[in-house]
């Protein structure tokens, strides 16, 4: 929860092994636009994104490619190490 309240655009967090979560983040504003191959968030920030939930049209893309771009109404699943995820926490703030 604590993790939660530093980063209004965390959704959901959840632990996966130790040392790694499972986040839900809604899109900083500097990630619409963006191909998932440009944002590079594994190179980058040390995170994977594993699935994106698109509300317009209503599905969901499990291991997305990279050709994806991030839509304003886009949710982020992303597994990380805990150090990674508050690397791109710190980035959104």
């Amino acid at each position: 929860m604590s993790k939660r309240l530093h980063n209004p655009n965390m959704l959901d967090y959840l632990p996966f092994v130790k040392g790694y979560s499972i986040i839900e983040l809604a899109p900083l504003k500097k990630f619409i636009g963006k191909s998932l191959r440009k944002l590079d968030l594994i190179n980058r920030y040390g995170v994977q994104v594993i699935a994106i939930k698109e509300f317009v049209p209503d599905r969901v893309h499990l291991i997305p490619t990279a050709q994806f771009v991030v839509k304003d109404s886009d949710i982020l699943i992303l597994l990380g190490s805990n150090d990674s995820l508050d690397k791109l926490r710190e980035v959104g703030l």
